[in-house]
């Protein structure tokens, strides 16, 4: 299995949840950004579907992470940048 089979999977995975859960942010990408700071690119399904594709859509947020001197991260704080996007068009 391939990295980018198991991405899709977990996307329709999280496709199928009913509507009174919140589905999970799947993690698309991870870098730090110097010693103390790190970065992650996550989608989660915002629940709507293109009618033209009839794909699903999903919301693209960003988390933004300290790291502690033992390495563990803290103070994240997530911001949604994009909403309703085709997951292939933001990696």
């Amino acid at each position: 299995m391939n990295a980018r089979f198991l991405f899709i999977a977990g996307i329709l995975a999280a496709a199928t949840l009913p509507a009174c859960v919140l589905p999970p942010k799947v993690l698309v990408s991870h870098s730090y950004r110097g010693e103390e700071k790190t970065s992650k690119t996550l989608l989660m399904n915002s629940g709507q579907i293109d009618p033209s594709t009839k794909q699903h859509l999903f919301d693209v947020f960003v988390r933004l992470c300290d790291i502690d001197p033992q390495g563990n991260e803290t103070a994240c704080k997530d911001t949604k940048v994009l909403n309703n996007v085709v997951p292939g068009s933001v990696y």
